[in-house]
């Protein structure tokens, strides 16, 4: 069954929480520019990322969202993010003014291609499995490969 909020349209222009939902959607960045947001004496002009994907609005970056931007595209450069994948979801605990209301969050994409080095360090090298029964140290020497009392007597 749609949720409520899925059946009301939205008049905004720009994405919203509810468009994405918790899993989010990877979405690849078209192009950036500056766009007037609010109504009345609280307009004002915000950068906005645009998606190759039309079925998606815009989304307004804020601070937040610029940082993780640069973060999980591992650049400050707006044209090398051009064509690249992001994660937009919802995250429920996003606060605004002093309330937490859940927005609008970006993460790395789930569908990106993860670098050998990235992939090394989300996997380390693993000992070997042993035999069951093997012991977990050494192997002790025997007690005529010491000169006197092997160490472990008393």
């Amino acid at each position: 069954m749609p949720k409520i909020d899925d059946m009301i349209p939205s008049k905004t222009n720009f994405m919203r929480k509810e468009d994405v939902g918790d899993a989010g959607k990877d979405l690849a960045i078209s192009h950036f520019d500056y766009q007037e947001v609010g109504q009345g004496e609280d307009k004002e002009t915000k950068l906005v990322v645009h998606w190759t994907d039309k079925n998606y609005k815009p989304m307004v970056v804020n601070k937040e969202n610029g940082s993780r931007l640069k973060m999980a595209l591992k650049t400050d450069d707006s044209d090398e993010m051009i064509g690249r994948i992001v994660n937009v979801y919802s995250d429920p605990y996003v606060a605004f003014g002093g309330k937490t209301v859940g927005g609008l969050r970006i993460r790395p994409a789930k569908s990106a291609p993860i670098s050998a080095q990235t992939r090394s360090a989300l996997n380390p090298p693993r000992a070997p499995a042993r035999e069951p029964g093997e012991d977990d140290g050494p192997p002790t020497p025997p007690a005529e490969a010491y000169d006197n009392d092997p160490p472990w007597k008393d």
